[in-house]
């Protein structure tokens, strides 16, 4: 049984972000969506379950400086969503690496919850995870 403080209470802001957010990304400019290998997406879809149920395995030991980190995370993420989406993505060069930012600087609020929790299993799954996500992203990649 998970402890009942788990670090997978931490992902519901990000969850909740995704939802409200994700269909105002502009990703058409910048990528061919649908295009990455089966075996890329197949492996983010596997990684991400695996690593979004892990995430009821992380105790909550309240480690301040994973706390922190988790929060700017969170910050940095939430903000590298606004280049990307509504009318300031029609200017954004398609080979900016700012299309990136939403599939990279999970790294940060995962690392975040992989610390607070002293987790570094945790940490190496999310790695994994990333790898397959920014993987799918670059595979789809018209700015190459």
């Amino acid at each position: 049984m998970p402890p009942l403080l788990n670090g997978f209470w931490l992902l519901l802001p990000p969850l909740a972000w995704n939802l409200a957010f994700t269909a105002r990304l502009k990703l058409e400019r910048a990528f061919d969506l649908g295009t990455a290998p089966a075996w890329v997406t197949g492996g983010e879809h596997l990684t991400r379950i695996l690593c979004f149920a892990g995430a009821l395995w992380v105790p909550m030991d309240a480690d301040r400086r994973g706390l922190a980190l988790y929060g700017v995370g969170l910050v940095v993420y939430f903000a590298s969503w606004w280049p990307v989406m509504g009318p300031q993505a029609a200017g954004l060069p398609t080979r900016s690496p700012l299309w990136f930012g939403p599939a990279v600087t999970p790294l940060l609020w995962l690392a975040g919850i992989a610390w607070a929790g002293r987790a570094p299993w945790f940490l190496a799954l999310s790695v994994i995870f990333l790898g397959f996500h920014v993987g799918g992203y670059r595979a789809a990649f018209r700015g190459a």
